[in-house]
C-alpha cells in the first residue's frame, strides 16, 4: 500500500503572492501548476516555513496549498 505525504506551507497570502509572481517572472514562455507549486514548496523548505513535518519524506505540496496558488 503505498501512502502519499504531502507537505503544507504557512506563508502568508502575500509571500505566496511574491513567490508565484517570481516563479512566472523566470519563466520565460510557459509554466505550469505543478512547476510553480515546487518552486514554493522549495523555498518554504528552505525558509523554514513548512508545517507539521519531522522529515521531508515527499516533494508534494499540500492540495490546499496548490489551490491557494492556483
Amino acid at each position: 500500500m503505498t501512502t502519499s505525504n504531502t507537505i503544507a506551507i504557512n506563508y502568508s497570502d502575500e509571500k505566496l503572492r511574491i513567490l508565484v509572481e517570481e516563479y512566472i517572472t523566470q519563466q520565460r514562455s510557459s509554466f505550469t501548476l505543478k512547476g510553480v507549486c515546487s518552486y514554493v514548496l522549495y523555498w518554504a523548505m528552505e525558509d523554514g516555513h513548512t508545517t507539521g513535518v519531522g522529515l521531508y519524506e515527499s516533494n508534494q505540496l499540500a492540495s490546499a496549498d496548490c489551490n491557494r496558488i492556483s
